[in-house]
């Protein structure tokens, strides 16, 4: 409203004209720079839905032509702008966010929802102190923002503070429990700190508070899986591509068919996650394994670990600190019968996550297939000890 009374009151400075004839001529003339701005907002509370995210950004570009002093629709615009960044690695979407923001931030420095959008694009560059600042600006103009609380309490996880995480999602959910966008954020907190039930009963809140949230049943699936409850999870998968097909719920879903010994179907899960995505090393790698388990797929599973190898040498170069391209890549090259490159890969792996379970586990993997079962029952000693 006060955005509204603004408005109007550069309008009566800029028109002088009778204002019925003006009322007349606004509505006349079409959708403002207000009505863009909130059917952007409704798009982009579901951005996962269809094509809502595109038509959000579209929508705030069309407020911010019609009204280039529009701070809120230009934080609008690089918020969607991060998104489309994080969903598809695309550097220009994150330069346009950039300069999105800045401009909301010239515009309207003293608005919540510009610093909270502001601390959320520090957070994607890995600028955890300009996040941190804009943040806490965001939460002095108005502590009670949900949303501001939500974006504070996902940069203390990335500084390694899940303590001052969980009390800041606690505070977002106190403030805002029918925000599905809040409790999945801190499903997903509750997942990275292996509280896999907790994480279920938040995905459970989401899917209540919005039936078609695709990317809930994913996640949900997943946490499913870590507890062993398979037959739930494949539901949760096959419910999400009802929805939306992806690369994510299909991989998934054959990662539970692998794990259940159905051998078949996995590869069938697999293929149709490549069909979404086959740039990843991941399910190429997956295919491989099912198909090195399977009799007579000695041949589709080289050809599997060969182009999984093939897309993660491709990465390593990108991110060579990057300790899980070195982890899986040691177990390609372990299954593949290559030692040497095996043993070179686990020890790069091993130096850059020394602490980590999940790497060490890795290890053990690669040393039971390379036939070094003494070492690899100490690596998996020390991968539970981790």
């Amino acid at each position: 409203l006060a955005v509204v009374a603004l408005l109007l009151i550069v309008w009566s400075q800029w028109d002088t004209s009778d204002p019925v004839e003006r009322a007349v001529s606004e509505v006349a003339s079409g959708p403002s720079s207000y009505d863009k701005y909130l059917e952007g907002m409704e798009l982009l509370e579901r951005w996962d839905k269809d094509d809502n995210l595109d038509n959000a950004i579209r929508l705030f570009r069309e407020a911010t032509e019609l009204d280039p002093e529009f701070a809120l629709a230009y934080a609008r615009l690089a918020n969607a702008q991060r998104i489309r960044y994080a969903l598809s690695g695309d550097e220009t979407w994150m330069d346009q966010a950039k300069d999105s923001i800045n401009e909301a931030v010239r515009l309207g420095p003293d608005l919540g929802p510009v610093q909270v959008t502001s601390g959320r694009i520090h957070a994607a560059q890995g600028n955890f102190d300009l996040a941190t600042a804009a943040l806490e600006r965001a939460l002095a103009i108005d502590p009670n923002d949900g949303v501001a609380n939500q974006v504070m309490a996902s940069i203390y996880v990335r500084l390694g503070r899940p303590q001052d995480a969980e009390a800041f999602y606690r505070r977002a959910l106190a403030l805002d429990a029918r925000n599905p966008t809040v409790h999945d954020a801190y499903a997903n907190f509750l997942y990275d700190q292996g509280r896999f039930e907790e994480a279920i009963d938040e995905w459970r809140a989401v899917l209540r508070l919005a039936p078609d949230h695709f990317a809930a049943r994913v996640n949900m699936g997943s946490a499913l899986t870590e507890v062993g409850r398979f037959a739930e999870a494949i539901t949760m998968f096959q419910q999400a591509n009802d929805i939306r097909p992806s690369y994510m719920a299909y991989s998934n879903l054959g990662t539970i068919y692998s794990r259940s010994f159905r051998y078949p179907e996995a590869v069938e899960a697999y293929q149709q996650a490549l069909k979404h995505n086959d740039s990843d090393w991941l399910a190429w790698g997956n295919l491989g394994y099912v198909y090195s388990w399977m009799e007579g797929k000695e041949t589709a599973s080289r050809e599997a670990f060969d182009r999984a190898i093939e897309l993660a040498e491709a990465a390593k170069e990108q991110d060579p600190r990057d300790s899980y391209v070195h982890s899986d890549l040691a177990l390609y090259y372990a299954k593949t019968g290559r030692s040497e490159l095996a043993l070179q890969h686990q020890e790069t792996a091993l130096v850059l996550a020394p602490d980590s379970g999940e790497i060490i586990a890795a290890a053990a993997e690669a040393l039971e297939v390379l036939g070094q079962r003494d070492k690899a029952i100490g690596l998996a000693q020390k991968a539970l000890a981790a």
